[in-house]
């Protein structure tokens, strides 16, 4: 919060009981998006830059990673959130 640097915040909260449901939570320093429960959500990402629309609106987010951020983010992002996002490489 009130960050003076460019962010990427993709959190996943775990329903708690059978009554509770998973959360998905996306945030950037460009854009605001309020991602749907059930929302599928298509990236394409590379070292550089992600891209993706929610809700209507195309977000373009600028990256400055690593091989290895990159690829640990790519991990994180296949495996724990597999069932909301679908990654393209660019």
């Amino acid at each position: 919060m009130n960050s003076v640097k460019k962010y990427l915040l993709i959190q996943r909260t775990y329903a708690e009981d059978e009554d509770d449901v998973e959360h998905y939570y996306i945030e950037s320093s460009e854009s605001y998006m309020d991602f749907k429960p059930n929302e599928k959500m298509i990236m394409s990402i590379n070292q550089d830059r992600l891209e993706t629309k929610c809700n209507g609106e195309q977000v373009i987010i600028g990256l400055n990673l690593k091989k290895q951020e990159f690829e640990n983010l790519l991990r994180i992002l296949e495996t724990k959130f597999n069932e909301r996002v679908t990654i393209r490489r660019l």
